[in-house]
């Protein structure tokens, strides 16, 4: 068992290819966009994530999908069974359907924690336990995703960031100075 919380936050690279993340986001610019915005449970309603720019997000399912699933499975393999090395765990289920998020200049996502419950309201049933995210494309500047604080992570393309999915690792994606960031997150349960 690890004894920090930083060490339970692992980079893993290589899980998409260039030339897959390309033909992705050539994907996604046929997509339905819209703003990203958080359910507050408390109150019944939904906020934007951010005071300033906020992102988009879209559910499309494009053709490339199960390609991405299928690398994403072999990527939470890895992080559970040889990087944390949890071979006990066996009780992950799966991941949710893949989420893109598109960040323009000036777009940004405030700090939160993935305390995701929408997608477990339907035939899925159980509770987020790890959070993916996965970079499509490195050729823009900032939009660094920034955990405990100051700890700032920049993925290149095809990599993935994986982390529990608790209160303890909340996150933020500051503002994209130059270009646009693509990325994609599941929630594994």
């Amino acid at each position: 068992m690890k004894d920090r919380l930083k060490d339970y936050v692992l980079t893993i690279p290589g899980v998409l290819s260039k030339s897959l993340c390309k033909k992705i986001i050539k994907e996604l610019k046929s997509s339905s966009w819209e703003t990203q915005e958080f359910y507050v449970n408390r109150k019944g309603t939904s906020k934007h994530v951010s005071k300033g720019e906020n992102s988009d997000k879209t559910f499309d399912i494009i053709p490339s999908d199960q390609s991405i699933k299928d690398e994403v499975w072999k990527a939470i393999y890895k992080y559970i069974i040889e990087e944390i090395n949890f071979p006990w765990f066996p009780g992950w289920e799966g991941f949710c359907h893949l989420k893109f998020n598109r960040y323009q200049k000036n777009k940004s996502m405030d700090e939160h924690c993935d305390h995701i419950h929408s997608a477990f309201d339907g035939k899925r049933k159980g509770i987020p336990i790890l959070s993916v995210i996965g970079a499509l494309n490195s050729n823009y500047e900032g939009g660094e995703l920034v955990m405990f604080q100051d700890k700032e992570y920049t993925l290149k393309t095809g990599e993935v960031l994986i982390f529990p999915s608790v209160f303890l690792y909340p996150h933020k994606i500051m503002p994209v100075t130059k270009g646009t960031r693509f990325t994609y997150v599941t929630w594994v349960y």
